[in-house]
């Protein structure tokens, strides 16, 4: 006679991937708004710390059988966000606004890390665009702007002339960082990422000349600065779909950006001097 033998099972829970991007977004919100409230500079600088510790760890639990080559490239986006909004609230007291840019930065490192089915597959490149993508390159475009603006033309003391160069060496790098990787998440050819991107890049110079002769509002910049991002990439992703830029589109945008444009000079007074 044999004896039944109750068989034992292990309970085991799986995170989905938007549960592990939620509980890090969470998080990244929690110790943003901490930071914030600090009044020491040493625990300023060690949350900040805990951030990038924090974004770093990310990438190994979100993502654990790609190879590592390509899991840096993907998140080098995700923690540029984290290193761009730690740097912001290490230099910013609380307030209304320092709340909104916790929730976007989450929000946006959100958006990245619960999909992240990037790059694109060859043969669907030209048909998918990644809105939520556009999103955060939008923001952290603003937040560079923003945060970069202010460090050198509110806080340092240094000579006119240097304080712009090292900004528009500072916008021209991120500028081109963030085409490229638009670019790659589209699964476009090496030589033609860097091509647009260097386009890019003389196309804001120009912009960068413009801008020398005034002093601007951070906010008000980095909307002017987001729009022709807005305008770039829009430009790019019909060319990619039709393989032309068809003038009904340009129009569109044009009108688009015009009326975008407008709102912004009226409502943030980018090109005067104010102070948030």
């Amino acid at each position: 006679m044999t004896t039944p033998v109750l068989s034992t099972t292990r309970f085991r829970f799986q995170f989905k991937r938007w549960q592990k991007a939620a509980f890090i977004s969470v998080a990244i919100f929690l110790i943003s708004i901490i930071d914030s409230y600090l009044q020491s500079a040493f625990w300023k600088f060690a949350f900040a710390i805990i951030l990038l510790i924090l974004a770093i760890g990310s990438f190994f639990w979100l993502e654990k059988r790609e190879d590592w080559r390509r899991r840096i490239a993907k998140y080098s986006l995700p923690f540029a966000l984290v290193v761009i909004t730690a740097g912001y609230f290490l230099i910013f007291p609380p307030s209304l606004f320092s709340y909104g840019v916790a929730v976007f930065s989450a929000v946006g490192f959100y958006f990245f890390a619960s999909r992240l089915k990037i790059p694109l597959p060859y043969n669907v490149r030209e048909e998918v665009t990644y809105y939520w993508l556009d999103l955060v390159i939008f923001w952290v475009a603003f937040l560079s702007f923003f945060v970069s603006y202010y460090f050198l033309f509110y806080l340092l003391n240094i000579i006119e002339a240097y304080r712009f160069l090292s900004f528009s060496v500072i916008l021209l790098i991120i500028s081109f960082y963030l085409i490229f990787f638009s670019l790659w998440a589209r699964n476009r050819h090496l030589q033609e990422s860097i091509f647009y991107s260097l386009i890019f890049d003389l196309a804001l110079a120009e912009f960068l000349f413009i801008w020398s002769f005034f002093k601007m509002s951070p906010i008000g910049g980095g909307l002017i600065f987001v729009l022709i991002f807005y305008f770039f990439l829009e430009t790019l992703n019909t060319f990619f779909k039709y393989q032309f830029v068809r003038q009904k589109d340009i129009i569109r945008l044009v009108i688009l950006i015009l009326i975008l444009g407008a709102i912004v000079m009226f409502i943030f007074k980018p090109f005067t001097v104010t102070t948030i």
